[in-house]
């Protein structure tokens, strides 16, 4: 190609690599095409086929012309993704400082990374020419073929091709369009996907009554309601946020409008399902990490083409095409589940928020507990607060009991007078939930003789004991062992567990009341696909029993015949060296306290801790959270912490101890030269558990006054950090906002 001669257009891909940057291609050679941003086509990249996304059309290529490589083939005709997905995309990619094609990558199910159609079909889509194809001589090349003449003849008559149906109808065989494909003269397309109007729905369940401060937060939401506006419901345990969200849902699908509610874990949806397929006569989807490939990719497509009226889902829904978006809804904002916490570590609430800005349509925040960033956004003027402080209908705030357990006789981990309660509260037909977020059998397995503890070996951690069946696990790389028989220090058979996790407590709480049934609902119980939903049958079922599990209980669950909440070892949250260890704990006690009473039965907590006169636990008790929350963030602000000051990190981790903490040495000296005032680098120093699955790990903390100098910052050491030959034997990544310095 001369190097004079430069092509109309020049493609700027996404692809899946760790590039941070589009990269270019010619055209395919063999293929007339509408170049339209959002279409996937097939590319060469190192070697390999591989799927790429189109982003924009240039004239201006980032190298020489004569370097660069066509795209093999187009797969879509028209975009599978919209405007708003395409920016929200570029923008995420920015702002988290992602490489884009890993982040265009999430944006699709499994099924369309793979080159499948948008619309889930047994049989191709449309046959028709190539650029080959139709340059054809086919009079004397296909003389001798004239089945291959005749399927030829007949997809030129129809340019704008025929399906296999239609072939054979005409009598053109599939043996016939494989021979001709196979000589790169014909291909096929997926079927164009097309828009539904949403079909009309109606609702079944009759609507509840709302108090004063429920219709005054569901007047706001309907004001002015096909524009961007963020609002927060900030409403108590049991106040009727649910009702709010049904009730504005109905207005939306009234003007034949999707809805989008995010909810943080999978344990959430099965509830809130039921209550949605109650309220609505409509097509309700649920998105969820447990989906096969298959499901995903029906349920990207029912939501593409708008056949779906209601998505509910976690994290990765955010991504979700919706062909006529109304609102969307983030139930438990403040869930840390909302970050994703490895590979591209995005927030969905916040991506939320942005998209719902790129769609122009409003946005509901929910919580009983919200976030210190929700809260200063509201004080900001950003969002909108709307206030819950009082219950729905006739249902009271429990009753909190702290519990002393200084210098006291405890019945394994249990103070006698909750036993006594537990008790009581079962004897009058009711239900009891026991809450210690830990799961197995103890956190330990020690030598009572010489004081050995049994370590993962992979791991700064100690083994968590599971009892059925006896065995060891850590719960940070997935290591496990069979329980040993004799310390390895001293060779004793004295072996004991140390502490306790949900396991025992199900086997104490068993024993000590033979006749109840007592479920346990943690990580472990609930592996099946179908076990949540079926453990939440048996809870609903009105009879006496007692719940124990982790936080997969706290948030969002309505259990009509639990009265009695019991918090055990809260006490680490208190002290933890993480700063949003108190803010965390905060949320964790009241949501949990949140699930006792919740309709005419009165309720009570009862905390138990060696740390009665806590400030913490005396806002807690009071169930004054906004108070709790106002002096955090005084706080906050005064040590110059989120929300505050933006945050970023890097981590690097190595198989020996120096090589990660070196590279990140090297970053630390070049982002303190970089001419940005308002920044602050602090570190490296080695994560709170420095040794993981045999990588030594370490981190960079950088700070700034503002937003947009922190991503500058961060753009340029992530710049510096890639061209470093360190980066062969060190992993390494940065992350915007992270929740967790660990």
């Amino acid at each position: 190609m001369p190097k004079s001669f430069l092509p109309t257009l020049i493609l700027k891909v996404a692809v899946p690599s760790p590039f941070r940057h589009v990269l270019d291609y010619l055209p395919p050679s063999n293929q007339i095409h509408e170049m339209q941003p959002g279409c996937r086509l097939w590319v060469p990249l190192r070697n390999r086929k591989t799927l790429g996304i189109l982003i924009s059309t240039s004239n201006t290529p980032e190298v020489s012309v004569d370097k660069l490589k066509p795209a093999y083939a187009w797969i879509d005709e028209t975009p599978i993704l919209p405007p708003s997905l395409m920016q929200l995309g570029l923008w995420a990619s920015h702002y988290y400082q992602h490489p884009i094609g890993e982040v265009f990558q999430h944006l699709l199910p499994p099924a369309l990374r793979q080159g499948q159609a948008p619309t889930p079909q047994t049989t191709p889509g449309i046959w028709q020419l190539t650029l080959k194809g139709q340059l054809l001589e086919e009079t004397l090349v296909l003389k001798q073929a004239p089945k291959q003449q005749q399927a030829i003849r007949l997809l030129r008559e129809h340019e704008q091709g025929l399906s296999l149906s239609a072939l054979k109808i005409l009598n053109v065989p599939s043996s016939i369009l494989k021979i001709l494909q196979q000589k790169g003269w014909i291909e096929t397309r997926p079927l164009p996907v097309k828009r539904q109007e949403p079909a009309t729905t109606n609702v079944m369940e009759a609507a509840l009554a709302l108090n004063a401060e429920q219709q005054k937060a569901l007047t706001h939401l309907m004001q002015q309601p096909n524009t961007f506006r963020c609002s927060l419901l900030d409403g108590i345990t049991g106040s009727g946020k649910t009702e709010i969200y049904l009730q504005w849902i109905t207005y939306w699908l009234s003007q034949q409008k999707q809805v989008l509610v995010l909810v943080p874990e999978i344990g959430l949806t099965p509830q809130t399902l039921a209550r949605f397929k109650r309220r609505f006569n409509a097509n309700i989807l649920v998105l969820h990490s447990k989906l096969t490939d298959k499901e995903r990719w029906l349920a990207w497509n029912a939501a593409y083409t708008g056949s779906a009226h209601i998505i509910i889902g976690t994290r990765s829904a955010v991504f979700i095409p919706l062909a006529h978006p109304g609102a969307i809804i983030v139930d438990e904002e403040q869930d840390a589940s909302f970050k994703q916490q490895s590979g591209f570590r995005y927030s969905a609430r916040d991506l939320a928020v942005y998209r719902a800005k790129l769609e122009n349509i409003p946005i509901l925040l929910g919580s009983a507990t919200p976030s210190l960033e929700s809260l200063n956004n509201c004080a900001q003027g950003r969002y909108h607060p709307l206030l819950l402080t009082q219950r729905a209908g006739q249902a009271k705030l429990p009753q909190f009991n702290i519990v002393d357990i200084r210098d006291k006789t405890l019945i394994e981990g249990f103070s006698p007078i909750v036993l006594e309660a537990i008790q009581r509260t079962l004897d009058q037909g009711e239900q009891a939930l026991i809450f210690l977020n830990r799961r197995g059998y103890a956190p330990s397995l020690i030598c009572h003789h010489c004081g050995w503890v049994v370590q993962c070996p992979h791991c700064d951690a100690h083994l968590t004991l599971y009892s059925r069946p006896a065995r060891l696990l850590c719960h940070h790389c997935g290591y496990g062992q069979t329980a040993p028989q004799f310390c390895a220090h001293c060779q004793s058979s004295d072996l004991r567990s140390l502490g306790a996790g949900t396991e025992r407590l199900e086997e104490t709480l068993t024993h000590y009341f033979p006749k109840t049934p007592v479920i346990r609902i943690d990580k472990d119980s609930t592996r099946g696909k179908l076990s949540f939903a079926q453990l939440l049958d048996q809870i609903h079922q009105q009879k006496p029993l007692i719940l124990v599990g982790t936080q997969m209980l706290a948030k969002g669950h309505h259990f009509p015949l639990v009265t009695l909440v019991l918090l055990l070892d809260m006490d680490a949250g208190l002290y933890t060296g993480d700063f949003r260890g108190p803010e965390r704990t905060a949320q964790l006690i009241l949501q949990v306290a949140g699930r006792a009473g919740r309709e005419e039965r009165p309720g009570t907590v009862w905390l138990q801790t060696r740390t009665p006169n806590h400030p913490l636990l005396i806002s807690i008790q009071q169930h004054d959270y906004g108070h709790f929350a106002q002096q955090e963030l005084i706080q906050r602000q005064a040590a110059h912490l989120p929300p505050f000051f933006p945050m970023a990190l890097i981590r690097a981790e190595s198989r020996k101890p120096t090589d990660a903490q070196q590279l990140l040495s090297k970053a630390a000296k070049y982002a303190q030269i970089q001419p940005l005032t308002q920044t602050h680098v602090l570190g490296p120093v080695p994560a709170m558990m420095e040794k993981k699955a045999n990588f030594y790990r370490a981190q960079l903390l950088l700070t700034a006054s503002h937003s947009k100098e922190l991503r500058q910052l961060l753009h340029r050491t992530i710049h510096f950090i890639d061209q470093q030959p360190e980066t062969k034997k060190v992993r390494w990544s940065a992350e915007m906002d992270p929740l967790e310095l660990y």
